[in-house]
């Protein structure tokens, strides 16, 4: 309900995964299966693959030769984790700190949603001071009870799962392709328009009301003002003439899905505001971000106001947020507040975007 379950376990391989070091003990020489303590080992993998089926990712970190590693991964005929369950790894010798930050970077979610999990309580210790965002579990000494601990993690039991949750896994997958076009295009316009991006701003209704007060609660990076809203208070907007749109976003690699959430106020006021304005950082860089707050300025004008604000209210944690507006055509009005005139709102004519209206 506070938005702090965990995205991605970020797992690590040596008596971790398997018993046993793979530079000192070689392939042959690991445990994983059979009697103890080989058993517990592969009970710990089924369930972090039973977490990763609940739209939790999985990511490894370790310590070790890649090509030895990803061989052992193939090989290992107990092995319940194969790499096709892996959705991103760093396997090499930099620090682990470091690579938790690439791995987050590269499925392009926050430090706040990933989750540690690492024997070595040395390993631990350095990622909690360098990366105090990070969730670290603390994992027992004997590794029959590694199991009962990953279950009773307080970041891996949400409240609820939705559709959306499920299929953030395949987004993660997805990624891989994206970042192939993103590196073969000439430029970012090219990028863009290779996404066949479909975007679409649905009202708020029973169908989208839960994965908007989920991203409410849930969301803090991409998050212009972080107000929590439940889903009572966001048709008690509605009710009284506001907009509340989910928005709904669709590329050529991934189907449609719930990403993000934008409110327009209008009553007692001269201008139309944006009350709230967040995204999920998973869709970051693929080019909407400046584009929906100019489809709400679009909105509005169609609704005979003259000028829309906006409030950006500084938190600890959503940076990428902060100059959202500027970047999208803006004015600074004071510390807090932006405007612009509706009738300047620029929307690219790559974009394929609708916005809907109530059934």
């Amino acid at each position: 309900m506070l938005g702090k379950d965990s995205r991605v376990m970020i797992v690590d391989l040596d008596n971790t995964l398997w018993g046993g070091v793979l530079g000192e003990d070689g392939i042959a020489g690991l445990s994983i299966g059979g009697d103890y303590p080989g058993n517990t080992f592969k009970a710990f993998q089924d369930a972090v693959l039973e977490h990763a089926g609940r739209g939790v990712a999985l990511a490894i970190a370790s310590k070790n030769d890649e090509d030895l590693a990803l061989s052992a991964i193939k090989t290992l005929s107990d092995m319940s984790i194969r790499e096709d369950d892996i959705h991103c790894y760093a396997i090499n010798w930099e620090p682990k700190w470091r690579n938790i930050i690439k791995i987050c970077d590269q499925l392009n979610i926050g430090l706040g949603s990933a989750l540690f999990i690492d024997d070595n309580p040395v390993e631990r210790e350095t990622v909690r001071r360098n990366l105090p965002d990070v969730k670290v579990l603390e994992l027992p000494v004997d590794p029959a009870d590694y199991t009962l601990a990953l279950k009773s993690c307080p970041f891996l039991r949400p409240v609820s799962i939705t559709n959306e949750d499920l299929g953030r896994l395949n987004d993660f997958n997805a990624n891989k392709d994206r970042e192939k076009i993103k590196t073969s295009a000439e430029n970012l316009l090219d990028y863009y328009q290779a996404l066949q991006i479909d975007l679409q701003l649905v009202p708020l209704c029973d169908s989208n009301a839960q994965r908007a007060a989920q991203l409410c609660q849930k969301t803090n990076q991409f998050n212009s003002t972080t107000r929590r809203y439940d889903q009572k208070q966001l048709f008690d907007m509605t009710s009284s003439g506001d907009d509340v749109f989910v928005i709904n976003y669709a590329d050529k690699f991934s189907p449609a899905e719930n990403i993000g959430v934008i409110i327009i106020r209008y009553a007692e006021r001269e201008a139309a505001f944006l009350d709230l304005y967040l995204l999920s950082c998973r869709v970051l860089g693929r080019g909407i971000e400046n584009i929906v707050p100019n489809i709400a300025a679009k909105i509005a004008d169609q609704k005979g106001y003259e000028k829309i604000s906006a409030e950006v209210i500084r938190t600890t944690r959503n940076t990428p947020v902060r100059d959202i507006y500027q970047s999208s055509g803006f004015c600074q009005m004071s510390e807090t507040i932006w405007e612009m005139k509706c009738a300047n709102f620029v929307i690219p004519n790559w974009l394929d975007y609708q916005v809907k209206t109530v059934e």
